[in-house]
This record gives structure tokens, C-alpha cells and sequence, in this order.
């Protein structure tokens, strides 16, 4: 950074709960930090919204924000709120509004269609949705963490648990996000028991699921058992990973055939590029749509292990799952 840059961390709370997502939400709070380049505290904000549209909170929107509706009734427009936010990133010539996950910014267009719809000025809102920067993935590529984390998760490694509330308040994960972002870039992460706990404990929860996943398919591949044909060519493939490709194939051939129980004809099309096997019952293949393959096989629900082996042996250096 130059002298004097400040870096500006946000979090927002939207309306949740009751079948409402991110192309239905509206703003409920918003929190602000912002920082010198030497992670000195300059200034924060935080301030609830009343949303434009539906004033009325979910239950699990109140039990996961701790927000009350008084709280909500008794708040200024979100457009209002935000003004003063344009009015901070001014101030400090903030270039960008970092932020913790890709919903930010679709909640605030979504809060901003909720005023336009309502006829009610919008301009602040708009503002601020083009300032927002998602620095989940880069913050988990320095941090070198095998997945996304949440703020709950990896604030407490980085040294901040909040003094009053909890998470998915607006002013404390916004806090938290400011621990993170200096964490990352001037402790040793690498010595720190805690986030090596919790880095361990990602990779096992990953193989975990990797292993699950391989079982189930396993057991989804070998549900219908190989003919004669086939289980000598399954068992003449010269390497593992040949044998599991082959797997793979069949897990994806007897998946489709699961989602139609009731259809027994169907049609493997073998694409040019990039070299894979899409199958669909025959009674919905439209041939005017297949003209990039490379070629057509059909097949019956109890001869597809045959057909896969025809195809694989025609194909065994191109055809991928």
C-alpha cells in the first residue's frame, strides 16, 4: 500500500428466512472498519436499516442476526444509512469495500430493486455495490487452507472473538474481517496451534467426504452387476486409474438411468470435444442437437455394461466422464 492508504473492511446483514434469497433481500445492518496501513483503527460504522419493502423480520432472521423488530421499525431507509458510508469511503479515498463471501453485493442489488420497485431513491445503495470486493478466496490462498471458511470459523485462530453479541452481527464480523485480512498478512500463521488445528481439521473433513463420495459411487457403479463381456475388460485395463475412469462411467450411466426408472431405451452420445460421454433416454434425444458427435450408441437399461465397453474400446484414449 502507499502512505496513507486506508483499507476499508463491510459486512452487511440482509433479510433471511422465509424463502427469501439473494434476488429478494433487503438490507438490516451494516458495519464498517476502517484501518491505516499499519492496521491502526481509524474509524467504524455501524448502523441498522429498515428495509424498503418488508419491514417484517423472519424468525430465523431474528435468531440468527439478534436483531429485534423494534430495532428495525425504529431505523432510517438503508439508502439513508448508506449515504454515510459514501460519505466514509470519501473521506479516507476508499478504492474498495472488502467483504467476505460472494453475497454482498447481489443482496445490495437486491435491496436497491426493492427501493426502485418501491419508487424510493436508491443512488446510495447503487453506490456501494460497485465498491465491493470479495477477499474470501485470495485470504484462503495466503492462508493456504485446503476450502472456504466462515468468519466464525477463522476469526478466533486470528485473535478475535467479539466483546458484545456474536457473529453475523454486521459491526462484528466486519471486525473479524479486519483481524483476518492482518492475520494473514503480518502473523505466522504457520506457528499458530490453533489455526494449524483448524486447518487439520478441513483437510480430514475433505478426505472424509472424498472417501464417502468414492464409496458411494462405488456402490452406485456396481449396483447392476458386469456381464461376462464386461468384467474381463474391467479387469484387463492396465492401470487403477484406467479401472477407476471406468467406474466413473458406469456411476454416471446407471445415475441417469436412476432419474428415468421408468424409461428403457437409451442413448449414449459420444462428443468430438472434449471427449465425453453425455446419455439420455432415447424418447428425449434430439438428433439435430447431437451434430458435434462423434457418434450415437443406443442401448437398453440391462445391456449398457456391453455398449460401454464397445465404446470404451473404440475411444479409451478420448472418452472421459
Amino acid at each position: 500500500m502507499a502512505e496513507h492508504d486506508h483499507l476499508c473492511f463491510a459486512d452487511f446483514e440482509f433479510t433471511c428466512g422465509g424463502g427469501v434469497g439473494r434476488t429478494g433481500c433487503e438490507m438490516l445492518s451494516v458495519g464498517i472498519i476502517v484501518c491505516d496501513e499499519k492496521y491502526n483503527i481509524t474509524d467504524t460504522y455501524y448502523s441498522t436499516a429498515r428495509p424498503a419493502k418488508i419491514h417484517k423480520m423472519s424468525r430465523h432472521c431474528r435468531e440468527l442476526t439478534k436483531l429485534t423488530q423494534e430495532e428495525i421499525n425504529s431505523s432510517d431507509d438503508s439508502n439513508n444509512v448508506l449515504k454515510n458510508v459514501v460519505s466514509m469511503i470519501k473521506k479516507y479515498d476508499i478504492k474498495k469495500l472488502y467483504v467476505w463471501g460472494n453475497f454482498d453485493r447481489p443482496g445490495l442489488i437486491s435491496d436497491m430493486n426493492a427501493h426502485i420497485r418501491m419508487n424510493k431513491n436508491s443512488e446510495h445503495i447503487q453506490t456501494i455495490s460497485t465498491y465491493i470486493r470479495d477477499i474470501q478466496e485470495p485470504i484462503i490462498h495466503i492462508m493456504d487452507l485446503p476450502q472456504a471458511v466462515s468468519i466464525e470459523e477463522l476469526a478466533p485462530v486470528c485473535g478475535y472473538t467479539p466483546e458484545h453479541g456474536s457473529f453475523h452481527n454486521a459491526y462484528n464480523d466486519a471486525m473479524a474481517l479486519y483481524y483476518i485480512h492482518k492475520a494473514a498478512y503480518t502473523a505466522d500463521m504457520a506457528s499458530n496451534d490453533s489455526f494449524i488445528q483448524l486447518k487439520k481439521e478441513r483437510i480430514d473433513k475433505l478426505l472424509a467426504k472424498k472417501n464417502a463420495d468414492e464409496e458411494r459411487r462405488l456402490q452406485l457403479a456396481f449396483s447392476i452387476s458386469m456381464s461376462a463381456e464386461e468384467r474381463n475388460f474391467y479387469n484387463n485395463l492396465s492401470t487403477d486409474e484406467l479401472k477407476h475412469e471406468y467406474i466413473l462411467l458406469r456411476y454416471n450411466i446407471i445415475k441417469v438411468m436412476n432419474k428415468f426408472p421408468n424409461e428403457n431405451d437409451f442413448v449414449m452420445v459420444i462428443f468430438m470435444y472434449p471427449g465425453s460421454i453425455k446419455v439420455i433416454p432415447e424418447c428425449n434425444y434430439d438428433p439435430n442437437r447431437g451434430r458435434s458427435a462423434r457418434q450415437v450408441v443406443r442401448f437398453s437399461r440391462y445391456s449398457f455394461g456391453d455398449s460401454l465397453v464397445k465404446v470404451c474400446t473404440k475411444y479409451r484414449s478420448s472418452v472421459t466422464a
